[in-house]
């Protein structure tokens, strides 16, 4: 009975977290849709409105691997939706990758870590851009972290919006598409870097990252 209690108390406050978390998310939309002068709910609605809006919660796992060298944990990617949140506990191992190095992401205590998806990057038309990260295989500690997908509706069609396109000199860097069919990329290209992007270019020069 005591099991049953605890984890019901564990439940309701994972169920709380994620839905401040997605409120949090809604707020930053709103922020970056004033920074681009688009207006604070612009963002939103594109990505589905208040109720097409949805998130997607993940608890993982990664014990000590004492042949850490041998192993891989978390292969480069980036992740299909808006927003990714992070919580870490106090081991490093999350890396981004920028200017063709790895960088390792030391956890901030009581904080969340905010990685921006390929949606956004595909709306903005690569005004803000999609991270790549990973995480190897740590040889002394074990790590965990907390993440919340925040993504758009599925069925929604999503591309670069066009007064964004107009200040990008009229190029249209992605073409549209849904988010569910974003993610049947996913399953068909593998987790490759910046594959999924890559594969959605409008452009001739892209390069698999």
């Amino acid at each position: 009975m005591g099991t049953r209690l605890n984890m019901a108390s564990m439940m309701k406050v994972i169920g709380e977290y994620g839905e401040r978390v997605v409120e949090l998310c809604k707020k930053l939309l709103r922020l970056l849709g004033e920074e681009l002068g688009i207006g604070e709910e612009c963002l939103l609605e594109r990505f589905g409105g208040e109720e097409g809006l949805a998130a997607c919660f993940r608890i993982n796992y990664y014990p000590n691997c004492p042949q850490h060298e041998l192993a891989i944990g978390l292969s480069p990617h980036t992740d299909p939706g808006i927003f990714t949140a992070i919580f870490q506990n106090d081991v490093s191992g999350l890396q981004v990758f920028k200017d063709g190095i790895w960088i390792s992401v030391p956890p901030t205590p009581d904080a969340l870590l905010f990685i921006i998806a390929d949606q956004l990057e595909i709306l903005s038309n690569g005004i803000y851009k999609s991270v790549n990260h990973r995480t190897p295989a740590n040889g002394d500690k074990e790590r965990m972290s907390m993440v919340v997908f925040f993504n758009p509706e599925g069925n929604k069609k999503i591309g670069p919006m066009d007064i964004l396109v107009e200040r990008c000199g009229g190029l249209r860097l992605y073409n549209d598409m849904t988010f569910n069919d974003h993610r049947k990329l996913i399953r068909t290209l593998g987790v490759r870097g910046k594959a999924i992007l890559d594969s959605r270019s409008t452009t001739k020069d892209s390069v698999l990252s």
